[in-house]
């Protein structure tokens, strides 16, 4: 009976660890390889030193969010340029799985905020928007192609 419940465990441990985003890349890192793969844009980090185009703070995380980014670890988001195509996406590393759901809501917020803003606009795509939460990792995006988007965020966190 050990035996088995060892076995179990074993492969819960294996499952999670395949479902999760591996802790290798930078969250920087894992976004460039998304900007690269959608198509361009701008990628923020607080990595990028202070006055090269991309740097970004606590500040500037509060500014977007609402909220100070105590449960992150490290971040980085992505805008693309134009305002007809533009839009946006983030990456975060949490401290822990639970911290990662209090940063999706804060995420989904965002989402939120984004499709009431761009209902006035003519970007419709923005009814697409999302945000997933993958072990201590959480995306959001609102893309022109939130199924590319989706698709890309999923190899990137597996």
């Amino acid at each position: 009976m050990r035996r088995y419940a060892a076995l179990f465990l074993s492969f819960l441990l294996i499952l999670c660890f395949l479902t999760s985003c591996g802790e290798g890349e930078s969250a920087e890192a894992r976004m460039r390889a998304f900007a690269d793969a959608y198509g361009g844009g701008t990628v923020y980090a607080p990595g990028i030193p202070e006055g090269e185009s991309g740097h970004a703070d606590g500040d500037f995380y509060e500014d977007l969010f609402g909220v100070p980014p105590y449960e992150i670890e490290e971040y980085a988001l992505l805008f693309l340029p134009s305002l007809e195509d533009g839009g946006e996406a983030g990456i975060f590393l949490c401290y822990s799985a639970a911290d990662a759901m209090e940063v999706a809501k804060v995420c989904l917020s965002r989402v939120e905020l984004i499709r009431r803003v761009d209902v006035l606009s003519s970007r419709a795509w923005a009814e697409d928007a999302f945000a997933e939460r993958y072990g201590r990792w959480v995306v959001y995006a609102s893309l022109p192609d939130a199924a590319r988007a989706r698709r890309l965020f999923r190899s990137i966190c597996s």
